[in-house]
């Protein structure tokens, strides 16, 4: 079906699909009936079904392991034809009236995915959090961007005993004593930090101006020209930020507060954006004897893995393409990809695993990925065949997935596989 939906199936394809190979004979009115609350319904569960029964792996001594899963999550929006509206507004204005957002989250030892949601394009990431922090496990280590931050999470992780990275959120206030009432003045450090030839301090600072959250700050100082093409890249924004229609008064003043410290359109750069933009500023709840400073910064650009992730579903399997559609048909489509991505990423993931601890190398997320697409009908076949047969079926294409596979190293650059390395390292799971 999958192969269908990236090439703007028409109900006369999918009618084909289902003669040839399904031996189904189904009109086109009667396919398109057939897509309604049911099949909604029915997509919806089969995904649920399949994160249910994922594969889970066996590690030597997890219970001495610092981390128990090690959770990365983000989202990925794109605009949809404005006729779903309804069900799925966007922010109009300058941009589309119709988009969603689908919220994933996985986990990088296991390979589990813990999270697929389809929302709205104008949900927010903060609110994701704060409804799903519920899931969080002890343990669990919880690394996610700036959108996801909301102080009564960041309080939520650290009380059930599960750690977090995440950067500092630029309109977070920061306090060095618990009951201080002066902000963090970071131009005044940065100037100290220059003056003395400091690169990194960590520091113990409180954060909210209300809630006051302990927690570990690592300040990492950066190169003029970084700085540069950060207020080079804000001010090109301030341009070009489309407006977004606010959904309440409340929306609408948290939008103006952030643009106000962000500096987006219609304010200039603020000197508090521009103090910021100096470092590299991440929290965390982890302390200095389990992780340093530095590992905690090489820690949050294994984030940066889901962003490939979703350059996969786009530029291979095409999720954000589809012609104009009725509702049940687009969320069945929807929910049909992420299981199909869903399945890939279960035969995919074990094996990764199993060659990194055999060879201390990866597969490349994006050329596997490729692979299977091109050898989508053999996996739809696996998934009826007998188990001998499927599990003769695996090996060959695990062997073809090993076969010029692999995750290329960058010159004088810190790879994936380097990180992934540390990650098992201070998880005590190949000693």
């Amino acid at each position: 079906m999958f192969r269908m939906v990236s090439q703007r199936c028409s109900l006369e394809k999918l009618r084909a699909e289902a003669i040839m190979e399904h031996s189904v004979s189904v009109s086109k009115q009667g396919l398109d009936k057939r897509f309604s609350k049911a099949s909604i319904s029915f997509s919806k569960g089969m995904l649920s079904a399949a994160l249910s029964k994922q594969v889970e792996l066996s590690f030597p001594e997890e219970g001495k392991a610092l981390f128990g899963r090690v959770l990365i999550k983000d989202s990925t929006r794109f605009h949809i034809d404005e006729s779903l509206k309804e069900h799925f507004p966007g922010c109009g204005g300058d941009a589309s009236s119709a988009g969603v957002s689908i919220q994933l989250e996985y986990d990088l030892k296991q390979g589990g995915i813990s999270d697929i949601d389809l929302q709205s394009a104008l949900d927010r990431d903060s609110t994701d959090a704060l409804q799903k922090k519920e899931m969080i496990q002890p343990k669990d280590l919880i690394i996610r961007d700036l959108g996801y931050y909301h102080g009564e999470v960041i309080t939520h992780i650290s009380t059930n005993k599960a750690y977090y990275i995440s950067r500092l959120h630029h309109s977070c206030n920061v306090y060095t004593q618990a009951e201080s009432r002066e902000k963090m003045d970071f131009g005044k450090l940065y100037r100290q930090m220059t003056k003395n030839g400091e690169k990194t301090i960590d520091l113990t600072v409180y954060l909210g101006k209300k809630d006051r959250i302990p927690s570990r700050l690592i300040i990492v100082l950066m190169p003029e020209d970084v700085y540069a093409k950060r207020i080079r890249e804000r001010k090109g924004k301030n341009k070009n930020q489309p407006k977004c229609k606010s959904r309440s008064k409340d929306a609408a003043k948290r939008a103006e507060h952030n643009a106000r410290i962000e500096g987006k359109k219609g304010y200039s750069v603020s000197d508090e954006f521009k103090d910021r933009a100096h470092f590299n500023l991440f929290i965390s709840n982890i302390s200095a004897q389990e992780l340093s400073g530095d590992e905690i910064a090489r820690f949050y650009r294994v984030r940066w893995q889901i962003e490939l992730t979703f350059k996969v579903w786009k530029s291979l399997m095409h999720i954000h393409e589809l012609r104009k559609v009725k509702y049940e048909r687009f969320v069945s489509f929807i929910y049909m990809s992420l299981l199909w991505i869903v399945v890939h990423w279960k035969i995919l993931f074990p094996w990764q695993h199993f060659l990194y601890r055999q060879q201390g190398r990866l597969i490349s997320l994006f050329k596997a990925m490729d692979t299977l697409k091109d050898h989508c009908r053999k996996i739809r076949f696996l998934l009826r065949a007998s188990q001998i047969v499927a599990g003769k079926a695996l090996r060959r294409l695990y062997e073809l997935l090993a076969d010029h596979q692999w995750l290329e190293k960058k010159k004088n650059k810190e790879s994936f596989s380097d990180l992934y390395g540390l990650l098992f390292c201070k998880s005590n799971i190949y000693d």
